[in-house]
């Protein structure tokens, strides 16, 4: 039976000070579903980083990674689901 896999989505908002785009016009409000954080930048700046050193860049590396882990988890998820399947079927080793 095939599944849906839900993946986590990573919304980067720009800063409170500098804010253009309001949160609730850039945001899908699932907190189930999406990663928020802020980065101190206004909308146009908000991706061009100066350095490894940059909060911004920090926050953005620290927030994928985690994206990343949880793409690993749900892919280690279904492949346990999958094997654990098969083996119920009698097919696989």
């Amino acid at each position: 039976m095939a599944r849906c896999v839900s993946l986590l989505i990573l919304h980067l908002y720009d800063s409170k000070v500098f804010k253009v785009v309001p949160d609730f016009s850039s945001s899908f409000n699932s907190r189930q579903y999406e990663h928020r954080d802020y980065i101190n930048r206004n909308h146009m700046n908000m991706c061009r980083f100066k350095g490894a050193e940059d909060d911004g860049y920090n926050r953005f590396k620290d927030t994928l990674a985690f994206c990343m882990r949880d793409i690993k988890a749900k892919e280690e998820e279904l492949s346990a689901q999958a094997a654990s399947q098969l083996a119920e079927a009698g097919i696989g080793s």
